[in-house]
């Protein structure tokens, strides 16, 4: 172990225990850890111990295996997603769908928004980074509320 890492041995973050450290590349600590469900693999412990890495991906695995996910605040975000771009009786409609704004083809499975996006962080909301672009992986994020009111159409120029 080099004199910068930190002993992580036996230390639990999530479902994740750090067994054996692995060495430092360009500043990134790697640990062997093991998971609750068995499964021992590499991370880089700064993921593991920011909480950003929770599992060996066996909790992700599970949601979008059993999906059973309606009722959720991410399910409820995607349904929403697409009743604005879709639904011409929705409210927002005319904001959304009314105007151009589609949603990726890729994200007409909730699966495959899930695996893009990720559950949203507290305090955050979906946004489009550019307003007149449809929902896709690379124009949308997760952002605050002052994030979301900087970023809106009449605060833009067109």
């Amino acid at each position: 172990m080099d004199a910068r890492s930190v002993d992580h041995t036996g230390v639990r973050y999530g479902k994740l225990t750090a067994i054996e450290w692995r060495g430092s590349r360009q500043g990134a600590t790697r640990w062997l850890v093991r998971c609750d469900c068995g499964v021992v693999k590499e991370v880089f412990i700064a993921s593991v111990v920011s909480g950003k890495v929770v599992s060996c991906g066996c909790e992700h695995r599970k949601i979008v295996t059993k999906h059973g996910m309606e009722g959720t605040r991410i399910y409820n975000v995607w349904a929403s997603m697409l009743q604005r771009c879709r639904n011409p009786n929705h409210r927002a409609f005319h904001n959304y769908g009314g105007r151009g704004i589609t949603v990726c083809k890729r994200w007409e499975k909730f699966e495959n928004f899930f695996a893009d996006m990720g559950l949203p962080p507290p305090n955050r909301s979906l946004d489009r980074r550019d307003n007149n672009r449809g929902y896709t992986p690379d124009n949308c994020r997760w952002a605050t509320r002052s994030e979301q009111n900087r970023n809106q159409r009449r605060h833009m120029k067109e």
